[in-house]
């Protein structure tokens, strides 16, 4: 906490005065950092888009909220764990995958499972390209959604269905984020 204070240039007294420890202030980012990018996948979808257009869009979106703030990913990663993402993104990624399984005709029940390998996989990945750069941010992000896609139509989503309800979409998120 005392390093955290000093590069905030606050307190350690005001840390704790704002955050019960250390983990208090990872719930805290953690909390923000999933907002903000629900909040930006959110506006980036606003047209119409098929199934393969979330999936990039939302890629991209987490991608770009890396490569902007790499401290904040690598505190979180560093403090709770992989877990701790998993469980903040898992509950609306797993509505989405739910919204395009039903949309393509698919039997939904594995969305939850579907969810959790392809965020595991994604975490992983883009941690991994975070630390070592080895090609251009949009260039891994066409690698990362294809591998992605390809396995999620494997599940029977079906990118020809055209786009995907964004008002079913928008209202199942919503519940999913009251939960």
């Amino acid at each position: 906490m005392e390093q955290i204070a000093a590069h905030a240039g606050v307190s350690k007294a005001t840390m704790y005065d704002n955050f019960e420890s250390k983990s208090g202030l990872t719930r805290e980012l953690l909390d923000r950092f999933g907002i903000g990018l629900l909040g930006r996948f959110v506006k980036g979808i606003s047209d119409p888009v098929d199934a393969q257009q979330i999936v990039r869009g939302g890629i991209e979106i987490f991608v770009r909220a890396i490569e902007r703030d790499p401290a904040i990913y690598r505190f979180i990663l560093a403090t709770n764990g992989p877990q701790a993402l998993l469980d903040e993104a898992g509950p609306p990624v797993t509505v989405m995958v739910q919204t395009m399984l039903r949309a393509s005709g698919a039997d939904p029940s594995a969305a939850e499972y579907l969810s959790y390998m392809v965020l595991g996989g994604v975490f992983a990945t883009a941690d991994r390209w975070a630390t070592h750069h080895t090609e251009p941010r949009a260039t891994f992000v066409d690698h990362l959604t294809n591998f992605v896609w390809s396995g999620l139509s494997a599940t029977g989503i079906d990118r020809s269905k055209g786009p995907v309800d964004l008002a079913e979409l928008a209202a199942t998120l919503a519940e999913a984020l009251e939960a």
